[in-house]
């Protein structure tokens, strides 16, 4: 039997890219409470690097949304035809 050393380097680059967690665009819905993390999403998971935000709506009447530890988001769009005024910076930003 033959056995062949991979390389450490692509080894890491295969572990790395079976790891790697996937965000998603989304709407504010407000559904859960005024929290970014929670289920507040039309998306799962909640929006984060490289993804947009849309604000919309009343977002069931969570407003004022608390970020947590914080929150690193590409966009924010706030589509204001029909958005509330929101609030969003809640807690640790």
């Amino acid at each position: 039997m033959i056995l062949k050393q991979t390389s450490p380097v692509i080894a890491l680059l295969v572990l790395a890219g079976t790891l790697r967690l996937q965000a998603a665009s989304g709407t504010w819905t407000g559904a859960a409470d005024s929290i970014w993390a929670d289920a507040n999403w039309s998306a799962s998971p909640v929006p984060g690097p490289g993804d947009t935000a849309t604000f919309n709506g009343v977002g069931d009447g969570h407003t004022t949304i608390d970020l947590g530890s914080g929150v690193t988001i590409l966009d924010i769009l706030f589509e204001t035809s029909s958005a509330a005024a929101y609030t969003i910076g809640n807690g640790a930003v």
